[in-house]
Order: structure tokens, then sequence, then C-alpha cells
């Protein structure tokens, strides 16, 4: 069997789609092959947030400001958690001085029991409603360099720092948002947004380990999904493109705008996460972002599945997922091994 490597022109070719390179970094051109179901997300699609305990992790700056900001403009009462203390109390005090109701807390999200105290003191300002796993951070290094320990001169462990904040911090955030929802008298309200990147769903050879974290917050909110799929909580996440933060430094911005790449405001990005919190018809959904056009991917690669993985393949998958699902349902006994 030869197993031809198809070319980005070849895929272009093949269904039809002669585009021109102008024309493919024209981000207004229309591209005829995107089956995924565009939104068109603006503020008036939200649900009532008002009197609603929100928490915000990675909430001091960035994608997490934007979403506590707008939270409380709607009548959120935020509880901003973030490493960051001064960044964290300005930006909790610039709320409050506007008028609406916002708290920061200090919080580590690959400490357990840092992120267990910033839930038990934001469930005593109310019991809380929406979560917002958001931590992330950047590539720290190359991974594949070669780098010495000073002390021994041996090789020097990989820093998987992003790992820890972005994967880890979400699993943390989400074993405890859905701990505190279900002590709720009515958890119909509650939710739980993480923050994926588009790293989630495409190769990013510069960056390994953050491209590896973030695919594996897609596989989380994927079984979250399930978890949730008989209560009334919903889960989702957002897979934002570049955006205007600190992690994604002026020259990337220019870079990407050279190449007719579209860059996302923050409050672009805050939109979809609110939208997706406050409908609960949006379980288990994905908004992509990029340059403020939405679009819901998780539908439309569920329906495809059979297409790119195989009849038979699919068919053994969700076999083997239904029995998984069916012996975590029934059975009591945590720790098993596989």
């Amino acid at each position: 069997m030869v197993i031809k490597m198809l070319t980005y022109t070849d895929i272009v070719n093949d269904n039809g789609l002669n585009t021109t390179k102008s024309q493919r970094h024209n981000t207004t051109a229309s591209y005829p092959y995107n089956t995924m179901s565009e939104i068109n997300i603006t503020d008036s699609m939200w649900g009532n947030v008002a009197g609603k305990v929100a928490v915000v992790t990675g909430g001091a700056s960035g994608i997490g400001a934007a979403i506590a900001t707008a939270l409380a403009a709607k009548g959120a009462r935020v509880v901003i958690g973030d490493l960051n203390d001064n960044a964290g109390h300005a930006l909790a005090n610039a709320i409050t001085s506007s008028g609406h109701n916002a708290m920061f807390v200090n919080v580590n999200v690959t400490d357990w029991p840092s992120v267990r105290s910033f839930f038990a003191a934001a469930d005593a300002y109310d019991p809380i409603s929406l979560v917002f796993a958001n931590a992330g951070i950047g590539e720290r290094n190359t991974v594949w360099t070669d780098l010495l320990e000073t002390e021994t001169g041996q090789l020097a462990a990989p820093d998987l720092s992003v790992v820890d904040v972005s994967l880890r911090g979400a699993i943390y955030t989400s074993k405890l948002a859905l701990h505190y929802f279900r002590q709720r008298s009515d958890p119909s309200a509650c939710s739980l947004v993480i923050t994926a990147s588009t790293a989630s769903y495409n190769e990013r050879p510069n960056l390994p380990l953050y491209s590896a974290a973030k695919h594996g917050v897609i596989g989380l909110m994927r079984s979250l999904r399930h978890v949730v799929a008989d209560s009334p909580v919903h889960v989702g996440a957002i897979a934002p493109g570049g955006t205007e933060t600190a992690l994604f430094p002026a020259r990337a911005v220019d870079a990407f705008r050279a190449q007719g790449i579209p860059v996302n405001t923050v409050s672009a990005v805050a939109s979809a996460a609110i939208y997706l919190a406050t409908n609960p018809a949006t379980n288990g959904h994905t908004i992509t972002i990029m340059g403020g056009q939405y679009t819901e991917v998780e539908d439309t690669i569920t329906r495809t599945q059979e297409q790119w993985y195989g009849l038979y393949n699919t068919d053994m998958a969700r076999r083997a997922a239904a029995v998984r699902l069916d012996k975590l349902n029934s059975s009591s006994t945590e720790g098993e091994q596989q």
C-alpha cells in the first residue's frame, strides 16, 4: 500500500476549492468547506447571571479578567482567583468601585489544598453557580533542547509547568466545581467552562507541552459532558485562537496579522465563555474563536466520527465508552487499577 501525504494544495484541489493564497489570507473570504456550526454570539444571548456567584481562575488578567468584568457588569458576584495578588486585588477593586460585586482570593491551581481553600472561600460568599477553569501559562522553554542540571551536569527534566497549570489546574478546578455543584439544592443553574485553545485541535510543533496540555483539556471536557449528562449541570469549553493577552506578545500579533490571521480581543473570547456558561443546551460543546468569529466544533466531530475514524473503530470505541461509564456509575471502588 502506498500512502500519499496530502498537502494543503491537494486538499483544496480535491474539494474544488481553488482559492488563491490572497483569498486564503483574506479573513472575509468565503470558506465553502466549513461544515462546522457558525454562531453569531452577542451579549443578548447570555443567560441571566444576576446574583450568581461566578468563580474565575486565572482571573486577574487577560481572558479571565474579561470574563470576570463582563459577569460583574451583568450583576454576578465574581470571585477572582490568581497567583498575582497585585493584579487580582486591583481588578476586584476596580469592579467594586464601579458598583459591582467582586473579591480576590489568591490561588495556585497546581496545588490541591490551595484550590480547595479557594473554593471554600468562594462558597462562603454564596453557593457557587458558575465556574471558569481559565488559568493557563505559555510554553516555558524548548522541551527538546538538552539542558543540564547545574549541580550534577546531568540531563535536566523538562519544565512541565504549562502542563501543571493548564491541565492539572483544570482537573483540580473541575473536581471542586462538581463537588460544590452537588451541594446545591438546585444545581440547574450550575455550569463549568474550561479554557482550551485552537492548539487543542491543531498541530503546534513549536509548542509541544502547551499543545499536549490543551489536547488534554478537551479530553477532560469530553469525559465530563457524560459525567454530568443525567444532571442539570452542564460543561463546555472555549478554544480561542491567538488573543491579545500577555501570553501572546506583540511580535506574535504582528506576525499573525501579516499573514492575514485574525487576532481575538479578550472581550470576544469572554462573550463565548459566558454564552456557554449560561445556556444549558450547550453541554459538551466547544466554541472556537477566531477574530471574533465563533464556531461550535464538537457536534460535527461527533457526527462525522465514522468518516474519519472508521465504522468499526467508532462502533467499538462507543461500546467501550458505554461499558466504562456503566462501570464508573455502578462501582463504589475508588482507585481501581486498569
